[in-house]
């Protein structure tokens, strides 16, 4: 077996000084690191963005717009693990688990609502389940609490 020798340090191409390889961003296609160091790329990114940037809101867009089921599960994805911590493949599988409706009203998914909410107590964060719109605003409405849920209830009993 040959002995790989790593290289650990790069010249950036850019600013011309020798920097640690993590120090670069690396290529998915070659696996091989960017001939310009983070710091240069970040820079001539900003640069040409300023420079460009109706160019390049346009193209954005256009692209936003031909791949929109890519774009709007990818922030769905991103979402979902930023503020729930959970994967889309846990998501899903709390929705087959609730068999499409909200835990609520029962509503399905596609009947009258097109997507279920994360419901979560917020004073743990721990998740409770999916919610249509407005059971999730309701509860948040009623700042998750069940006096005050419990005085609506009988208030809506005395008001019939």
């Amino acid at each position: 077996m040959k002995n790989v020798i790593i290289q650990s340090t790069k010249i950036c191409q850019m600013c011309n000084i020798e920097k640690n390889i993590l120090e670069f961003y690396i290529i998915s296609k070659t696996n091989k690191p960017t001939p310009y160091c983070k710091e240069c790329w970040k820079s001539e990114s900003r640069a040409y963005y300023e420079k460009n940037k109706e160019e390049v809101k346009k193209r954005t867009h256009k692209y936003q717009q031909e791949h929109k089921d890519i774009v709007t599960k990818i922030n769905r994805k991103r979402l979902l693990k930023y503020y729930w911590g959970m994967t889309l493949e846990e998501f899903d599988l709390l929705v087959k688990k609730q068999n499409g409706c909200c835990s609520i009203c029962n509503l399905k998914l596609d009947e009258s609502i097109k997507k279920l909410y994360v419901d979560h107590d917020h004073k743990t964060g721990k998740i409770r389940g999916l919610l249509c719109g407005p059971c999730n605003l309701a509860l948040g409405g009623f700042k998750d609490s069940t006096d005050i849920l419990q005085r609506a209830i009988e208030y809506l009993m005395e008001n019939k």
